[in-house]
């Protein structure tokens, strides 16, 4: 493609592209540079640098499937960002307290206790506790007396994936709670 002119060689002229050729041939300076070509539907990687005085040497690479597929996958990972952002507002939304909880198994594969990996601003309220002492705590290191029906209730449910209802009460918090886990 030696003594042609862009537009001969791509077929068609968009500004953006000639001006950073241009840069690059009176500021001598080499440049990667990636755009999207509205006329081709395209997105375009341009390596261009200054060859001599008077010449510019360009490598454009066509990389539309590598930058589709980066903007489905930011996409998708914004999707599931949403949907979990949508999930814990409604349940902030439809129940008194929200916490979600990882079992502490002992050697015998007995849940001994949980950890508090997210609560909502409910929660914090009725705990009496900031967020930062209960995230990555266990139960009982936040509220000391656990009785041995929380563990046993919602123990169930770790193992079994089975949910439950249960009314308990908690002598930590001298309260009743109807418990959907």
């Amino acid at each position: 493609m030696i003594n042609k002119k862009g537009t001969d060689v791509i077929g068609f002229h968009e500004d953006y592209w000639f001006k950073t050729l241009r840069k690059v041939a009176e500021t001598g300076n080499s440049i990667i540079y990636e755009n999207y070509s509205q006329t081709r539907d395209i997105y375009f990687e341009l390596y261009a640098w200054k060859v001599n005085e008077t010449d510019v040497a360009a490598l454009l690479n066509d990389v539309t499937e590598q930058k589709k597929n980066a903007i489905l996958k930011q996409l998708h990972i914004e999707d599931l960002e949403d949907k979990n952002r949508n999930l814990f507002t409604l349940l902030e939304l439809n129940a008194n307290m929200f916490q979600l909880l990882e079992a502490i198994y002992d050697g015998n594969g007995e849940v001994i206790d949980f950890y508090f990996r997210k609560v909502d601003d409910n929660f914090v309220r009725n705990s009496g506790k900031s967020r930062e002492e209960i995230i990555g705590k266990t139960m009982k290191n936040v509220f000391g007396i656990i009785e041995d029906y929380w563990i046993e209730n919602l123990s169930k449910v770790a193992k079994t994936a089975e949910p439950t209802v249960f009314k308990a009460y908690s002598a930590a918090r001298n309260k009743y709670f109807d418990t959907y886990s």
